[in-house]
């Protein structure tokens, strides 16, 4: 589960490390502390708003890809909590080659569902 900024604060820098090990961030103690809780409040907050992105297949190497792999793909993201939109949209955004040519929209839809649409069929979880 996230934690506030104020939480955050109390903690040590060798504290924040492990914190954000533990939520998928790998973190430089070099670093000020403040600089830190700033890396790890970003990580953790979901972006703002992602409506749709297409691929330009002149950016992208064309793969062939079947929906069934796209299917494949998405089984393999983690279960939606409400608190991890931000990193589920960056396991997206890390494999956007997977939906190379095709129109793709991706976010939270409330606090209980997030939701990919590829080639007009939505996956929800």
């Amino acid at each position: 589960m996230a934690k506030t900024k104020t939480e955050l604060k109390k903690m040590t820098k060798v504290q924040l490390e492990d914190y954000g090990r533990t939520v998928g961030i790998e973190l430089d103690r070099r670093l000020k502390k403040d600089t830190l809780i700033e890396q790890l409040v970003e990580y953790e907050t979901p972006p703002k708003v992602i409506k749709s992105v297409k691929t330009k297949p002149s950016k992208v190497k064309k793969v062939d890809v079947s929906m069934a792999s796209i299917e494949a793909f998405i089984n393999t993201l983690p279960a939606y909590t409400g608190k991890n939109a931000a990193a589920i949209s960056s396991l997206i955004l890390k494999h956007l080659a997977i939906f190379a040519g095709n129109k793709i929209a991706f976010g939270p839809k409330g606090k209980k569902e997030y939701q990919v649409t590829v080639k007009n069929k939505t996956f929800k979880f």
